[in-house]
């Protein structure tokens, strides 16, 4: 889908346990965890990078990051009709990303986005979810797509996702742009402090802070504005499988 210009000049740090809507996300990491050191990065687009101490112990946040290659929408270039800045390739690049982690052999960028186009069930110029959804079934996935009409909820089955060792394409800018979540941080048993990220567009690979996650439109905290009734309002998210 395409690429809204906007830049984030900064992302606060994780300080606190999120909740949102009344529901806070819940760490269980089925899938392993590792320690983290005693200090925290907070990251901008343009790769710089500024360490500050954070408060909690290292041993009171644990992180489950899930292997994935990374891959830009830039590595090709656009069709000769694309008319916009940068390429419509964003949620090809993310769904090459999941599937690839996966083990699965998939073809360059133009010519999985030619594939999803046929899936596609609006006039969204790049990838819609039922796009996505499409392109994964022909790879031998599931595709299932996922909206909820609560952030709170949305976040909760990210992480479930996760949890399952399950990377997957999100839907940001409020629908206009696809990227990759593929692993969080969180407190021991308790609330999501961090969110993985893979941006095919910005170079953007690495951690950003649940706040930032949850409310900057260019992550995931808008809701879904993009062509497509059925997703209006919504935060979506496809998976290529709900399980490893």
């Amino acid at each position: 889908m395409r690429r809204l210009g906007s830049v984030i000049v900064a992302i606060l740090l994780a300080l606190s346990f999120l909740n949102i809507g009344g529901k806070t996300a819940q760490a269980s990491f089925e899938g392993g965890s590792s320690g983290l050191t005693a200090r925290e990065t907070t990251v901008s687009r343009n790769g710089i990078e500024a360490d500050s101490p954070v408060s909690e112990p290292a041993s009171a946040v644990v992180s489950l990051v899930l292997p994935i290659q990374y891959v830009s929408q830039l590595a090709e270039p656009a069709p000769s009709y694309w008319e916009w800045d940068y390429t419509p390739y964003c949620a090809s690049a993310s769904s090459i990303m999941v599937m690839r982690s996966f083990g699965i052999k998939v073809a360059g960028l133009a010519n999985t986005f030619a594939v999803g186009r046929r899936g596609n069930t609006t006039w969204d110029p790049g990838l819609d979810p039922d796009g996505v959804s499409y392109l994964m079934r022909q790879y031998g996935g599931e595709g299932k797509v996922h909206s909820y009409w609560d952030p709170g909820t949305a976040l909760n089955e990210l992480v479930g996702r996760l949890n399952n060792g399950s990377p997957v394409v999100v839907f940001g800018q409020s629908g206009n742009h696809a990227l990759v979540a593929y692993g969080y941080e969180a407190y021991t048993g308790g609330g999501v402090t961090a969110i993985y990220t893979a941006d095919p567009l910005s170079g953007f690979f690495g951690r950003i802070s649940v706040e930032a996650w949850t409310s900057w439109s260019d992550w995931f905290g808008a809701p879904f504005t993009a062509v497509g009734g059925k997703w209006q309002g919504s935060w979506t998210f496809v998976s290529y499988r709900d399980y490893r």
